[in-house]
């Protein structure tokens, strides 16, 4: 899937997403109204978090690339 916050955020509750593929660009941006990867609810606790296993990083020019897998059991 490719899409906004609120896309990613309901492919992740509903249990379909199962690798995931973000950027850091090296660069600090964002306000209250900033827009985030996943939007929505949001989390009541860290342990409710979606956790990435078996990540990997590379540089692609300045910017991070960063690929896992969404944790079972989370």
């Amino acid at each position: 899937l490719e899409g906004g916050g609120r896309l990613a955020e309901g492919a992740l509750q509903a249990g379909i997403v199962d690798k995931v593929q973000f950027y850091i660009a090296p660069m600090l941006i964002g306000s209250k109204n900033a827009k985030t990867p996943v939007e929505g609810r949001g989390i009541s606790a860290l342990s409710k978090a979606w956790h990435i296993s078996d990540w990997k990083a590379e540089t692609i020019g300045n910017d991070i690339k960063i690929v896992g897998y969404i944790k079972e059991g989370r």
